[in-house]
């Protein structure tokens, strides 16, 4: 998703928020680019460029529109709810740059969601990976490549992937016996991917290849 260069500020999964105003924390390998402390300035969007051979699928700006409820979801079901508080940070309202506000309860985390809220990845044909929040702002980057016809990474970290039609859905792969600074970037892994929910192809736009 070595160091951790974080987009919305630096600091570990567990107090930052960063889904994807976000997402977060990009582990070794990904750069970070909006807003992070010591992280490059902001890149511009890659050009189309030209590749030999077939243009991989997964090309193409994908959208979604993020909620609270939908994270709370995946990582209740992942076993991993001590990833909640960091993942609902810009979910829910009185956000603090990603944190949770202070009235915020660990036992209704939805209590105070936000209405969904737009979000899309941009996978260059170049291999540079970009997000894009509501505003159409770029908030994270780094480089991907595509491992086999249902696995690719995002610097570091691995992905399984499906395609159907215009429709993706991503599922982190999540290392063993992971802790600590592996929690951290598993964190982020699921707010980029949102596991359970699909992802849908813009079909044009100033971040559509």
């Amino acid at each position: 998703m070595s160091s951790v260069n974080v987009v919305c500020g630096i600091g570990g999964w567990l107090l930052l928020a960063a889904i994807l105003t976000g997402c977060s924390a990009a582990p070794a390998g990904a750069l970070s680019s909006a807003g992070a402390a010591g992280s490059p300035s902001l890149l511009t969007s890659p050009t189309s460029g030209s590749s030999a051979g077939p243009r991989p699928a997964l090309v193409g700006q994908w959208e979604l529109d993020r909620t609270c409820q939908a994270i709370v979801a995946a990582l209740t079901k992942a076993g991993h709810p001590e990833l909640i508080r960091g993942a609902a940070g810009e979910l829910v309202q009185g956000n603090i740059d990603g944190r949770v506000p202070p009235e915020w309860d660990a036992a209704h985390p939805c209590a105070m969601a936000l209405p969904p809220t737009p979000h899309s990845h941009t996978f260059w044909p170049n291999g540079m990976f970009n997000s894009y929040d509501e505003n159409g702002n770029q908030v994270d980057d780094g480089p991907w490549a595509i491992v086999d016809d249902h696995t690719m990474t995002i610097g570091s970290s691995t992905f399984t992937y499906t395609i159907a039609g215009n429709a993706l859905m991503l599922e982190p792969v999540a290392p063993v016996d992971c802790s600590g600074q592996c929690l951290d970037d598993l964190g982020w892994m699921y707010s980029v991917s949102f596991p359970g929910s699909a992802w849908h192809r813009v079909a044009s736009g100033p971040h559509v290849p």
